[in-house]
């Protein structure tokens, strides 16, 4: 029997509420989010290799994994480069990221992996679940993992179904759609 599979936007939206912090540069825009990343994580490979460049297959691609694989003088080293803003930052954030449950950090790291337009779409749902009374959340959430573990074909009939236009408003189905939108295509 299969393990149900965790999609991309499940992962987000716990992380999300889990750790805002971990995830503040979402709200600073994607100029922010381009800027906070050039500060918080190494640099990258000599040669500007980026993963899956010719890069070694054991090195982490998510900076935060990247930072806590370190030794502790070389993670020191790469520090002391740093404005002591940053540092303290970035020294909170490993924190609290090798406090995080590995099942967190894969959310984190599934969803450092979309594009940037699948990225866009989380984190807006994100912010409209904020929105929303508790038990249409959960509704909501609910919803997506059934989706979730249908084949693509099952998915679309569901949308299309009229038990689904009864259950939930426009909107609602609308951001489901989006949602939808995101889930692999397998």
């Amino acid at each position: 029997m299969k393990k149900p599979v965790f999609t991309i936007w499940a992962l987000w939206i716990a992380l999300a509420a889990a750790s805002p912090a971990l995830f503040a540069d979402a709200k600073e825009g994607n100029k922010g989010a381009q800027a906070s990343q050039r500060n918080h994580a190494p640099p990258p490979p000599k040669g500007g290799q980026f993963p899956g460049a010719g890069q070694r297959a054991d090195r982490p691609v998510y900076p935060l994994d990247r930072w806590a694989a370190m030794s502790p003088s070389q993670r020191d080293e790469a520090m002391s480069r740093m404005k002591p803003e940053r540092r303290q930052i970035l020294q909170e954030r490993l924190a609290h990221w090798q406090s995080l449950p590995e099942r967190q950090k894969e959310r984190a790291r599934a969803f450092y992996a979309l594009p940037a337009d699948q990225k866009r779409i989380v984190r807006e749902h994100a912010e409209w679940m904020k929105t929303l009374p508790q038990e249409r959340r959960q509704a909501i959430r609910h919803q997506l993992t059934l989706l979730e573990q249908m084949s693509p074909e099952a998915r679309q009939a569901e949308l299309d179904s009229p038990s689904f236009n009864r259950k939930y408003d426009p909107v609602e189905r609308e951001q489901l759609r989006k949602m939808v939108s995101t889930m692999p295509r397998e």
